[in-house]
């Protein structure tokens, strides 16, 4: 298989992945949690955006440039998609602080490690 291929074939696979996650997220996004005084914690929506954050950077990893592309788009489209009106008026993702927090976190967790640098660099030790 050529090297084309491969970007292809991964930005597919990470496309898929990212947008089953991003749906996944948008079910899990307005899950909380009381703690203490501190009151109700959007834990579900910690815990999605931490999770397609992590998925990018182990595709960014694993198929460089084209897989991210293809995490960014499918956590895009998904969010966008179930952001609409359902067919009996329903809504998954709520006109609330929390819903829209995930509309704009979602993507943006997808797309930071992309714009991370690869690693340090190395500097000299001075003697």
């Amino acid at each position: 298989m050529t090297e084309t291929a491969r970007a292809w074939v991964g930005g597919a696979v990470a496309f898929v992945a990212a947008a089953a996650l991003a749906g996944l997220g948008t079910v899990w996004h307005h899950a909380l949690v009381t703690v203490g005084s501190l009151g109700r914690l959007p834990v579900g929506l910690a815990l999605g955006v931490l999770a397609l954050a992590g998925l990018t950077v182990f595709v960014r990893a694993w198929r460089g440039f084209a897989g991210v592309m293809g995490a960014v788009a499918g956590a895009f489209l998904v969010t966008q998609v179930l952001a609409q009106v359902g067919p009996g008026g329903d809504v998954l993702i709520q006109g609330d602080a929390v819903g829209y927090a995930w509309m704009v976190a979602a993507p943006l967790a997808a797309l930071v490690p992309a714009l991370l640098r690869r690693r340090r660099p190395v500097q000299a030790s001075p003697r």
